[in-house]
């Protein structure tokens, strides 16, 4: 026989369930944590073991047959309360004054593809910088924590992210300056997949031209400017570019076409797109991260986010195949830039492009 004695976040129970987002009243209770003790001394006396789900996992594992997971998409706990990965990608909390989920997000892209030059240009020219781009990785996991996004973070939990990440960049910019030197460089073009070389572009830049499909864009009372080019047969780069406004939610939506499967990249699977069924959706609409960037449209179309300048969730509709990017946490006086590719080709095709875009994207310095 099993009992589950308490489940929830840790600090509740010591605080007998006080919010823990009014810190002046946040304190232990001592009465809340000695009926705890009294509750399982109590189960203790009737014979019950105190143990650890690893040891109940072992005594059960020869007495019953485990039952096939459902597939696992992205998520959270709390999905009623938190609307999925959006909270912590452009979804607005208690604090949404506060918050600025695209800003810290992107600029976690941005201290990663600086890592990535760094670490290919300093083996390149022989660098000793193992320490100092250490240094810079545990700065960016460190800004990269959660609670920088969501689920109510506050003003110092933001510029906690911010500035460790920030600092990662300058971290690796350091060691692609100190790279630079040492190969008698003024500029290089740092391709993580081939090494540094002179001269040349990322490739992902093209001439201005008509929209293959037609976005919606909301911005309220927002100026809204769109610009698309196509990059290659099939390919365009669509940019999108808010003015200040008294709105502080902005969104657009990709129209798609309505298939039974979408294919998609999850989190630790980056080059296998992942085929989803609509079928199988308990739910009107689903949050993904896009880890990579990528997702079906239908009709052999694909979208990926620049991380760079967008990294928001991505709400896929269960009976429509419309996508759409919402960002809740807009400062009413910034100007906002949003960068997405569109691309007509195979999930595999499409996930190659992603990580040229976010992964492996080579940089001009």
């Amino acid at each position: 026989e099993v009992t589950w004695t308490f489940l929830d976040d840790g600090e509740l129970l010591a605080t007998n369930d006080f919010n823990p987002y009014f810190p002046e009243l946040f304190y232990e209770d001592p009465k809340a944590v000695a009926a705890y003790e009294q509750k399982l001394q109590a189960l203790a006396d009737q014979g019950y073991t105190i143990t650890t789900v690893d040891k109940y996992v072992e005594a059960i594992e020869d007495k019953v047959t485990p039952a096939a997971p459902p597939p696992l998409l992205d998520g959270t706990w709390q999905p009623s309360s938190t609307t999925g990965v959006k909270r912590w990608l452009g979804g607005g909390g208690l604090f949404k004054i506060q918050e600025r989920d695209n800003h810290v997000r992107t600029v976690g892209a941005q201290a990663h593809r600086e890592l990535v030059a760094a670490e290919t240009i300093a083996e390149h020219a022989g660098l000793e910088a193992r320490a100092k781009l250490d240094a810079a990785w545990r700065m960016l996991f460190l800004g990269q924590v959660t609670d920088a996004t969501g689920i109510n973070p506050f003003r110092g939990e933001i510029e906690y992210g911010i500035a460790h990440m920030a600092e990662a960049m300058r971290l690796a910019r350091e060691v692609i300056n100190e790279a630079k030197t040492a190969l008698s460089l003024k500029s290089v073009l740092i391709d993580p997949t081939q090494g540094p070389m002179e001269g040349g572009d990322d490739g992902l830049r093209g001439q201005a031209s008509e929209a293959p499909i037609e976005v919606v864009v909301s911005g309220g009372d927002r100026t809204v400017r769109q610009r698309w080019e196509k990059v290659g047969q099939g390919h365009h780069r669509l940019q999108i570019d808010f003015g200040p406004g008294e709105y502080d939610i902005i969104s657009v939506t990709f129209p798609g076409k309505l298939e039974p499967t979408f294919e998609v990249g999850l989190a630790l699977a980056d080059d296998t797109p992942v085929a989803v069924s609509r079928d199988a959706f308990t739910f009107e609409q689903f949050h993904f991260a896009l880890p990579t960037g990528y997702l079906g449209l239908g009709d052999g179309r694909f979208v990926i986010k620049d991380m760079g300048h967008v990294h928001l969730a991505a709400t896929v509709q269960r009976d429509s195949g419309d996508v759409v990017f919402e960002d809740q946490t807009v400062p009413v006086e910034d100007n906002v830039r949003w960068v997405f590719h569109t691309v007509e080709a195979s999930a595999a095709g499409a996930a190659a492009l992603a990580a040229r875009i976010n992964v492996d994207r080579s940089l001009l310095r």
